[in-house]
């Protein structure tokens, strides 16, 4: 493997970690409402992409490139985030966030962006369409969640004209 290229996957597994930290402390804050729900969804996503970053890294150990990885398929749940957190919300109508749960969505917010980046760089220096594939994947993953994340926010600010964020969507027709 080249250097480059596992100094990159070590790193994406090292932040991958460090995002499913920041989901365990949504999570324990989320009490019974949209925001449990909501962090348990992106905890699942974000094992995904570490098992998918380990795959890719033994695959790329044995000469096999990232063609495997690149292929990752996005939950089908956070491919459709409008509908999912207007489902999500619609179960818990009424429902009246902590500090904490409003708390921790702002703080997972403020986590993710340094993923994105480095996922752009990442993108910048990759070698081969495999490793660009792969990259481009996980910024698909990392924005489903920034959308999902922004749009739980939205409903604790204004729970009773929350609507989904269409600006922060990624189902934008072209």
């Amino acid at each position: 493997m080249a250097d480059r290229a596992k100094s990159m996957l070590r790193k994406a597994m090292r932040l991958s970690a460090k995002t499913a930290e920041v989901l365990e402390e949504g999570i324990s804050a989320g009490g019974e409402g949209p925001g449990a729900e909501v962090f348990e969804i992106l905890r699942e996503q974000e094992a995904a992409v570490l098992t998918r970053l380990e795959e890719a890294e033994r695959a790329h150990a044995e000469e096999e490139g990232f063609g495997a990885a690149a292929d990752m398929d996005l939950d089908e749940a956070v491919e459709d985030m409008d509908e999912l957190i207007s489902e999500i919300v619609e179960r818990h109508a009424g429902y009246e966030p902590n500090p904490e749960e409003v708390e921790a969505a702002s703080s997972a917010l403020e986590k993710l962006p340094p993923v994105l980046e480095f996922y752009e760089q990442w993108l910048d220096e990759a070698e081969d369409p495999d490793e660009e594939r792969m990259v481009e994947r996980l910024m698909e993953v990392q924005q489903a969640m920034h959308v999902l994340l922004s749009n739980l926010q939205g409903f604790y600010e204004d729970p009773e004209g929350w609507e989904p964020d269409a600006e922060d969507s990624l189902l934008e027709e072209p």
